[in-house]
């Protein structure tokens, strides 16, 4: 084999010495290649900003409770047991009519009509200028009284729906007394009416003032 001259040999080596540089090269740029996924490894903090979407999921979550909160103010609504409580009044105020039982089965009820007498059931206090309902035994028979307010006076006949509805006045005409017999239960009612001086005021009423109680 022909020997090469030291001069080659040297250019030869030089050459593979550059060879050598040139694949580290590729390696690095392999390697800053590696860098690229490490590149997309960026993207974690890409999906780290869907992470503020994920905020503005819980923004809405916030939202919704608050909105649910305002529907929790509905329970406003609950303010028509207000309402409701209001309902229940005027029951009360229905329950004004006594709810008699036992040995005082039968609601009396006395309507003072224009309210210009002083009432007297039984043996209860009189009542001036309202309607009262007291209870009563069955089949009882009650006393009544009326004598007239300030500035009316009483006459013959002005108690309605008692024993005797023609009765005179008494006790030198200050007022007028009557009787009244109930049932054995359920409701009874009568009614009274004091005129002015001249006598009137007090005429019939084309509605009952007992209607309805």
């Amino acid at each position: 084999m022909r020997k090469l001259p030291l001069m080659w040999l040297g250019v030869i080596a030089i050459a593979g010495a550059g060879i050598a540089l040139g694949g580290e090269g590729c390696g690095d740029s392999g390697s800053s290649g590696g860098g690229g996924p490490g590149g997309s490894s960026t993207n974690p903090s890409s999906n780290g900003g869907s992470t503020p979407t994920s905020s503005e999921n819980g923004g809405s979550t916030a939202s919704s409770t608050s909105e649910n909160g305002g529907s929790s103010s509905q329970g406003g609504s609950s303010s028509q047991g207000g309402s409701s409580q209001g309902t229940g009044g005027s029951g009360g105020s229905g329950g004004g009519a006594a709810a008699c039982s036992g040995n005082t089965p039968v609601a009396l009820t006395i309507v003072d009509y224009k309210a210009w007498c002083t009432v007297t059931v039984g043996n209860h206090a009189a009542v001036p200028m309202l309607d009262q309902t007291v209870c009563v035994g069955a089949n009882a028979k009650v006393d009544l009284k009326a004598t007239p307010d300030s500035g009316f006076i009483v006459e013959k006949g002005i108690w309605h729906g008692t024993d005797n509805d023609a009765a005179d006045t008494s006790h030198g005409g200050t007022e007028v007394d009557t009787t009244i017999t109930v049932g054995a239960d359920g409701k009874t009612c009568a009614w009274v009416c004091c005129p002015f001086p001249n006598h009137t005021g007090c005429e019939v009423p084309p509605t009952d003032p007992c209607a309805g109680k």
